[in-house]
């Protein structure tokens, strides 16, 4: 067994660290994968502490992503001296940006190379591992800078949505890229939103709603000339987004 062979297959495992007797000899005997194997488990334990979308919500489906993680992503999230007031908020935050990077790296592995080859450069690995960085920073404590950073996340998983609807001939590229956009936006924007200070919450939260607003219509309008595999996770998308800027409008009413 390779590497590749090794990685691709407990990415499909639920739990990475039940490996069968198979996986478990060639990791003794590989230090590369041993590596990746323990980034693997390190991300799914970030999974877990994030919080599952409400079942009136009609999103009852757990969020199972099996990983693969470039090297020069950094798992430390954790700050040397951490407000325990902030560290539930900080860690959902880490462990957000680290499941959206993680599922750029999946993208890039598992899709075969001629739908590789028929897409543009992809922005999103990139923009997603600088959003990371500025959550994760020790002096990334300013709620305008992670308003911002979560907002750019959002932008990139509908954009990546966008160029992959009809390359995807399965769908469950967009059914990820759609659960994890309605994760950024509950347990990070939403949760974020309210802590702005006054100064900046009016015009933060208006552009904020009108992103919201614009991407919820035009996923809307997608998921009628999608491909049938995508028409759903487009859906998804829009109400996500229409739900996002119906609870701003509420933050910017004074209400809860």
């Amino acid at each position: 067994m390779d590497c590749k062979k090794f990685q691709k297959s407990a990415l499909l495992l639920l739990d990475p660290t039940r490996l069968d007797s198979n996986l478990r000899s060639h990791l003794a005997g590989c230090e590369k994968c041993q590596l990746w194997h323990r980034k693997a488990v390190l991300i799914e334990r970030n999974l877990n502490r994030l919080q599952v979308p409400s079942p009136t919500q009609g999103r009852k489906e757990q969020l199972i992503q099996k990983l693969q993680e470039p090297a020069e992503i950094s798992f430390d999230f954790s700050p040397a001296t951490p407000n325990p007031a902030k560290r539930s908020h900080r860690g959902s935050w880490a462990a957000l940006a680290a499941s959206v990077a993680i599922f750029g790296g999946i993208w890039l592995f598992s899709t075969r190379p001629q739908a590789v080859a028929s897409l543009p450069n992809d922005p999103l690995l990139d923009s997603v591992i600088q959003c990371n960085v500025t959550l994760a920073a020790a002096n990334s404590t300013n709620p305008e800078k992670k308003l911002e950073s979560l907002a750019e996340m959002a932008r990139q998983l509908a954009s990546q949505m966008n160029s992959i609807a009809k390359v995807d001939p399965t769908g469950k590229n967009l059914v990820a890229l759609a659960r994890l956009y309605t994760k950024v936006v509950q347990n990070g924007l939403l949760e974020q939103a309210p802590e702005l200070n006054e100064g900046d919450k009016v015009r933060l939260l208006k552009k904020l709603k009108d992103e919201l607003t614009q991407t919820s219509n035009e996923a809307l309008e997608l998921s009628a000339e999608v491909p049938p595999s995508a028409i759903a996770s487009f859906k998804q998308l829009s109400s996500t987004a229409k739900m996002g800027a119906e609870r701003i409008s509420r933050i910017l009413a004074g209400q809860s």
